[in-house]
C-alpha cells in the first residue's frame, strides 16, 4: 500500500488516508448518505484491509466461473453484446465519442485505457471509422486468458493484467484522452483509489466514465466481490460506501476534477453513469 499511497501524491492527487470517508452507524447501513464523524480508509484498522483483501480473493472464483459460462454460451443471455465484444469494427458509444470529440481534433486517434475489462472489452475498437487505440486491464487477465483458449476465443484486444488501483505503477501518466470502467470498480479493494489512478492517467481536460449498477453491495447481499455500493445523493453527489464507511466524490474531488452523475434505466436494468474530467493544470 506504501507504493500505491506515493504514486497518488506525486500525481497531484487527494492522498488516500486524506479520504473523506464517514463511519456509518449500524442503523444507516442500509442507507449509506447517513454518516456521522469523517475516519479514514479502512477505519484504523490493519484487519479491515485484510478482511476486504480476503473477500476479493473468495469472490475471483466466482468471477471466473461466470465468465467461464458467459464464454462457453456465447454470451448467456446477452448474445448480441457478446457479438459486439467480439467484432473489431465495433464503433464507439456514441456518449464516449462525444466526450472524446470535446477533446481530440477532427480524426485524431483516440486513446483508452479499459479498467476491469474482462476477458472481452465491451468498448468500441473504432470511432467514426478511425481506429482506437485501446488499453484493456484486469487483475483476472491470466485467468480470462485460460478461459478464451478452453473455448477457441480470439479477442480483438486481448486483457492485461492490472488493477484499477495500480495504474499509475503500469501507465504513463496522463497519456490517455478517457479512462473507462463498467461494472467492475465496486468489485474492487478500493475503488475510490482506482478512480484516482484512473484520473491519474488521463491527460488534463481528459475523462473518466464510469458505469455501475447503484448499491450492488447491498442488493448481492454483500455476497463475493460486492462490497461496495455506487449511489447518488439528494444533492446529486457521486457516493461511493461500504457497509461501514462512505465518500462522497464529488467533495474529495472537488480541487482536481469536476464530477457529475446520473441514474439511467435501460431496459430492465437501472445503471449509474458518472462523468468525471479532470481539470487542466
Amino acid at each position: 500500500m506504501k507504493a500505491l499511497r506515493s504514486s497518488c501524491a506525486i500525481a497531484g492527487f487527494p492522498h488516500p488516508q486524506n479520504h473523506r470517508w464517514r463511519l456509518l452507524q449500524p442503523a444507516d447501513v442500509s442507507t449509506p448518505t447517513m454518516t456521522t464523524k469523517p475516519q479514514s480508509f479502512f477505519p484504523n484498522s490493519w484487519w479491515r484491509r485484510l478482511l476486504q483483501s480476503f473477500r476479493w480473493q473468495s469472490g475471483r472464483k466466482s468471477e471466473t466461473a461466470f465468465w467461464d459460462r458467459y464464454l462457453k454460451t456465447r454470451g448467456l443471455r446477452w448474445q448480441a453484446e457478446f457479438e459486439q465484444r467480439m467484432s473489431p469494427e465495433l464503433e464507439l458509444d456514441p456518449e464516449l465519442a462525444a466526450l472524446l470529440a470535446l477533446v481530440l481534433n477532427a480524426g485524431a486517434q483516440p486513446k483508452i485505457v479499459d479498467v476491469g475489462a474482462g476477458p472481452l472489452s465491451v468498448v468500441g475498437k473504432r470511432v467514426k471509422g478511425t481506429p482506437v487505440q485501446l488499453t484493456a486491464l484486469d487483475p483476472l487477465a491470466a485467468e480470462y486468458d485460460v478461459l478464451l483458449q478452453k473455448h477457441g476465443l480470439q479477442p480483438p484486444v486481448r486483457t492485461q493484467p492490472g488493477k484499477g488501483e495500480e495504474l499509475a505503477a503500469l501507465l504513463p501518466a496522463a497519456s490517455f484522452d478517457l479512462a473507462h470502467a463498467r461494472n467492475c470498480l465496486d468489485h474492487g479493494l478500493d475503488p475510490y483509489l482506482a478512480v484516482m489512478q484512473m484520473l491519474s492517467v488521463v491527460k488534463p481536460g481528459g475523462y473518466v466514465y464510469l458505469k455501475h449498477r447503484p448499491n450492488e453491495g447491498i442488493n448481492e447481499n454483500w455476497h463475493g466481490l460486492h462490497q461496495w455500493n455506487f449511489s447518488i445523493s439528494a444533492g446529486g453527489h457521486f457516493i461511493i460506501s461500504s457497509r461501514t464507511t462512505e465518500m462522497n466524490v464529488n467533495q474529495a474531488l472537488a480541487e482536481v476534477a469536476d464530477v457529475r452523475c446520473e441514474l439511467r434505466q435501460e431496459g430492465d436494468d437501472e445503471w449509474l453513469v458518472v462523468i468525471i474530467q479532470k481539470k487542466s493544470a
